[in-house]
């Protein structure tokens, strides 16, 4: 499945395996399911949802119940399967499924899992060397004894077993005198883990312990071994001297984690249940109280290790500022991508470690560093993101949800909270034209443009960051409690930037874009205007335009305008039919949105709702315009006929514009419009060989005025009919005149396109498809083989053409096409050998169809195209001539 491949691939590229969030997670889930649409039924499995974090604004693990229980409401084929403990840290999982009739529980008992430990427990004997040479019957022993006090416990059984493999020599005693001592809880198991530790290196393995619970992705083990070092309360942070080699610190850590990815190169706990012992009551009371830590306090410490090692790098002599950088130091990449991530979660450490940040970040050369290797603003550039950096510590703060070191900049100084934060590039010639003070930053983006003028827009190949104040980073990086935070200290909620895109954004509108329904309600509660434009876009558009349904609400209950003011904007309504949303156009269309709102000028014809969903072949949005009351402009029609003559691959489900078309004409759709734009409708749907949709439209009304010599609609109809017996004959009985005049005819030129309008007669054009039954008829019907034009110059012309235009020619397209040229010739055709250098304008004229011939006579046709034919071995050209 393409989805899958891409979620595992985005987030286990390179050697740094990223963390997912929430948006993450939801964003891939429901592509996936979009995705298997066709299916009957869908399955998504789900381990450990009593693993993922509840922390104070992402909320993962509420987020994903209440996306399991709308999903599961609402796509009925959709079973998710998703696995947890139950007990007092999982409350909230216990309710959910509670509150839910669809959501069913199963338990999984102690007993239920007995044969599942004991497969285990067999498998783990037979790989051991000492363990597998013990009888079968003190095998069975030791098996019933560590199942019967299991209590269900994979980890408790795992702990038991490296103790048993520790055994030198398995005697029974030596194995009695384990088993007799087992300890009965998985905390008492970890109690006695940490009395074997090496109490000399008792520092780093705390350390060690700490990162690798926490960490917002898996370890290396040359990450774990570089962590564990660290001292941020001396410069530098690392000694050569304490540096690990080899395993390291590993070897140490015992039972408390294990090797995982591919070569087993990445260290992560053993079990969940050793991250909840190290935050417990249990170790806290204890002799090993060191061990132990609170989460804020840990992340307090990993994020001041991640800054050290930062400070470490920018001052080390080896730093080469290339990539061999990330390799010698090997804890880089981690602690400048997530030094922030761990300080969000330090809590009450935050202010003690504030104004150790501030120093960070005004630290031009050190950030400098740290944003090479990785840059917020930039997440999808990886090393040397040699990219801007932001004006000022506060938007830092902003973009990074820094609150509160928002908080103690605003108290330090308020007066700037509404300034632009992005910086542009400068050469020094343009910063002495502006008047600018001399600024590190500046001075940076100079070294990094080369010394080149470049003011204003910086243009990457990645996705540019949203422009603008303190306040538009907050919300274009969904810190909702940070932008709370700053309408409060006064941020200006109507402050617009032109992005590095050129397009105008607000802090309103990024929100909208985003799909943030609870960063709009703040924006919204903190005086923005409902009704701002911007960049000549709404806010409703922005919402429409992000799908979120939830926000377009919030935005009318408001008073947004459901219709635009002025004809050359896109409304609500087209907008909505242009993403397709049937829920959007039915709520705009409820809140009183105007479904006959038509722009002035469109080149492409969408310029209204209805047309819009035409061309896009939305037979429920069609459905739902016209019970509506939509206005059926001629667009519409013309629309649902012409988008599968754009189109390169046709689409599977091809036959919903077959039926749009059919709801258009039922529904009134004028089937005889004046355009200078589109041929009739009826010769379009002739031309995409939509006979049943054309024996419709005669049915409704469909004219060819046969009889108007000044109307040229007649030929094109029937040139666009010569696909079909069927509907030549029904055409020429009607009757269309067999050499009508055809409208629209272009000068040939050098990739002219085979259209159905460009022939000059209907016997040119069957002659060309090498329809052999209807050129039969159009000479029956005493069709005029010698009527010339362009592109082929005559109905004989365009037989060779055609052979000429085939990249492959079958013998039996020769064969037809040698019949044609009979039949032809049988009425007067003739080859007119009067093309060439003499008669130039009339070469041009026909061009195709003597280069065809011209081809024919030097043999030059490509090699599979079979020019010898059974008449005895003459080539055609030398029969047909």
């Amino acid at each position: 499945m393409a989805m899958a491949e891409k979620l595992h691939k985005r987030f286990h590229k390179d050697k740094n395996p990223e963390g997912m969030d929430f948006n993450d997670v939801q964003i891939y889930l429901q592509a996936a399911i979009a995705e298997l649409k066709g299916k009957k039924e869908v399955y998504v499995l789900m381990d450990a949802l009593d693993e993922l974090p509840d922390d104070r604004e992402g909320l993962q693990r509420a987020q994903m119940l209440k996306w399991i229980t709308e999903t599961s409401n609402r796509e009925t084929h959709v079973h998710i399967l998703f696995t947890s403990r139950m007990g007092s840290s999982c409350m909230d999982i216990e309710a959910a499924m509670k509150s839910q009739s669809r959501l069913f529980q199963v338990s999984i008992d102690t007993m239920t899992n007995r044969d599942d430990i004991r497969l285990y427990i067999e498998g783990q004997f037979r790989a051991n060397n000492n363990l597998n040479k013990l009888k079968n019957l003190a095998q069975v022993n030791i098996i019933e004894r560590l199942i019967g006090k299991s209590d269900g416990m994979f980890q408790w059984v795992s702990c038991q077993l490296d103790e048993l493999k520790d055994l030198q020599i398995a005697r029974s005693k030596d194995v009695e005198e384990v088993l007799n001592s087992m300890p009965r809880t998985l905390d008492e198991c970890y109690m006695r883990i940490l009395q074997g530790v090496n109490s000399r290196l008792q520092t780093e393995i705390i350390k060690a312990l700490h990162w690798i619970s926490l960490s917002f992705q898996p370890l290396s083990l040359e990450e774990v071994n570089e962590a564990c070092i660290i001292d941020s309360t001396r410069s530098p942070a690392i000694k050569k001297e304490d540096q690990f080699s080899g395993e390291g610190i590993a070897t140490l850590l015992s039972s408390f984690v294990s090797r995982i990815g591919d070569g087993k190169k990445h260290l992560s706990l053993s079990h969940f249940s050793v991250k909840e012992f190290f935050k417990s009551s249990t170790i806290q009371d204890s002799e090993y109280s060191k061990y132990g830590f609170y989460e804020s306090g840990a992340h307090a410490s990993i994020a001041e290790s991640c800054i050290a090692y930062i400070y470490y790098y920018s001052s080390c002599p080896m730093r080469l500022g290339t990539q061999s950088d990330l390799e010698y130091f090997p804890l880089l990449f981690y602690a400048c991508r997530y030094w922030f991530e761990h300080l969000r979660l330090a809590e009450e450490e935050q202010e003690r470690l504030a104004p150790f940040v501030i120093k960070f970040l005004t630290s031009w050369e050190v950030y400098r560093n740290a944003l090479r290797i990785y840059n917020p603003l930039y997440p999808e550039k990886l090393f040397p993101c040699k990219i801007p950096t932001l004006a000022s510590p506060l938007g830092w703060a902003a973009a990074l949800g820094l609150e509160f070191l928002a908080e103690r900049l605003l108290e330090e100084d308020s007066k700037s909270i509404d300034a632009i934060q992005d910086i542009r590039y400068f050469t020094q010639k343009h910063e002495e034209t502006a008047g600018l003070a001399t600024h590190p930053s500046i001075e940076f983006m100079c070294e990094l443009c080369g010394g080149e003028e470049m003011p204003g827009i910086v243009v990457t190949q990645y996705a540019n960051p949203i422009r603008g104040t303190a306040l538009m980073k907050a919300v274009a990086h969904g810190h909702e409690n940070l932008a709370r935070l700053l309408i409060e200290n006064g941020a200006n909620v109507h402050v617009q930037e032109k992005g590095y895109a050129m397009n105008i954004e607000s802090a309103l509108s990024i929100a909208c874009g985003k799909g943030n329904e609870n960063m709009v309600r703040i924006l919204l509660q903190g005086g923005a205007d409902p009704n701002e434009n911007c960049g000549g876009e709404s806010a409703l558009k922005r919402a429409i335009r992000a799908q979120s349904k939830s926000i377009c609400e919030i935005l009318l209950e408001k008073k947004a305008h459901v219709n635009e003011s002025e004809s050359a904007q896109y409304s609500p309504l087209m907008t909505a039919a242009l993403m397709g949303d049937s829920d959007l156009c039915n709520l705009l269309l409820n809140n009183g949105a105007d479904i006959n709102w038509k722009i002035e000028e469109e080149a492409e014809g969408l310029i209204d709702a209805l047309s819009i969903a035409t061309r896009n072949g939305s037979v429920e949005l069609v459905d739902l315009f016209l019970s509506r009351g939509s206005q059926i402009r001629p667009e519409a029609l013309f629309g649902s006929l012409s988008a599968i003559n754009m189109m390169e691959d046709l689409p599977s489900d091809a036959s919903r514009y077959n039926r749009v078309c059919e709801l258009l004409i039922n529904g009134g759709a004028d089937l005889n419009p004046v355009s200078e734009a589109f041929d009739t409708p009826l010769a379009m749907a002739l031309h995409i060989e939509w006979y049943d949709i054309a024996k419709l439209m005669l049915s409704k009304g469909a004219q060819v005025h046969p009889d108007d010599s000044s109307c040229l609609t007649a030929g094109n109809t029937l040139v666009a009919a010569v696909k079909s017996l069927d509907m030549t004959r029904e055409i020429l009985d009607m009757g269309v005149d067999v050499n009508a005049q055809v409208a629209f005819v272009e000068p040939f030129a050098e990739g002219y396109d085979y259209d159905y309008r460009h022939f000059s007669s209907a016997l040119q054009a069957a002659a060309f498809h090498h329809n052999r039954d209807v050129v039969k008829l159009l000479l029956n019907r005493n069709a005029d083989p010698g009527i010339t034009g362009p592109p082929y110059g005559s109905a004989l012309y365009a037989v060779v053409g055609r052979i000429v235009s085939d990249q492959f020619v079958s013998s039996g397209d020769l064969s037809v096409a040698q019949q044609i040229c009979e039949m032809l010739l049988a009425k007067g055709a003739e080859w007119d050998r009067k093309y060439g250098p003499e008669d130039e304008e009339r070469m041009a004229e026909c061009m195709l169809g003597y280069r065809g011939l011209t081809e024919w006579q030097k043999g030059s046709i490509p090699l599979n195209a079979p020019l010898q034919l059974a008449n005895g071995g003459n080539t055609w050209f030398q029969i047909v001539s």
